[in-house]
């Protein structure tokens, strides 16, 4: 785990080292401009569950039965590893193009984005310009309807419903480690080598992590 004064110690170096510029600074984050990415990053040294549920966005437009609880959906995000959440911005559960155009509409990013940002064969991406993970559960859903066809088709028995639900956590937690892998750079090499931020590695920490915890954020 990376303790703050670390933290600390390690972006004065790169200050210094004239890569970043330190923009403001308090008790529980500090919010800097990486030069090489050319974008803002913040860290937050710790989660509460006030100031992370701010940054939890949930479409209106997701059915109820698909959309996460957010006092449930808090409570596990902060139970991740806490690394994970250095330099996460916001996460977003969305439905529909629209909803990406609400998304950059909030940033106050260039409408073009929202284009770039869709695809409606993606369950999840990491905009990386805003630190920020993206869950989209009409894709999710679609897809799960797909894989529940297919299933009955050769005889067995399929459950969008459930498959939905977990999804939608699995991909929630993978887009989160993007995140961290992605976008932290000062994440020490040694406990986390490149090779993690692989999608094999992420998608296989996503899994493993609800095989053991579940999924109840619904």
């Amino acid at each position: 785990m990376m303790e703050k004064q670390d933290i600390i110690h390690s972006l004065n170096e790169l200050k210094s080292e004239d890569e970043i510029e330190i923009l403001s600074q308090s008790k529980n984050s500090i919010c800097l401009y990486d030069y090489q990415a050319g974008k803002e990053i913040v860290y937050t040294f710790k989660r509460s569950k006030t100031e992370l549920a701010s940054h939890v966005h949930i479409s209106r437009k997701i059915p109820k039965k698909y959309r996460p609880n957010r006092e449930k959906l808090v409570q596990y995000i902060l139970n991740l590893p806490s690394d994970m959440l250095l330099t996460l911005s916001d996460i977003w559960f969305v439905w529909g193009e629209d909803d990406y155009d609400d998304m950059v509409s909030y940033y106050d990013a260039d409408p073009a984005y929202a284009c770039d940002l869709y695809d409606e064969n993606c369950l999840g991406k990491m905009w990386f310009e805003k630190n920020a993970a993206i869950v989209d559960v009409q894709n999710i859903f679609n897809s799960a309807l797909e894989i529940e066809k297919q299933d009955i088709a050769m005889g067995f028995e399929g459950n969008a419903y459930q498959d939905t639900l977990e999804q939608i956590v699995i991909t929630a937690i993978h887009e989160i480690r993007h995140i961290m892998m992605d976008t932290n750079i000062i994440l020490p090499e040694d406990e986390y080598p490149i090779s993690l931020a692989s999608e094999f590695e992420v998608e296989e920490f996503a899994r493993e992590w609800v095989r053991e915890y579940g999924w109840n954020v619904f």
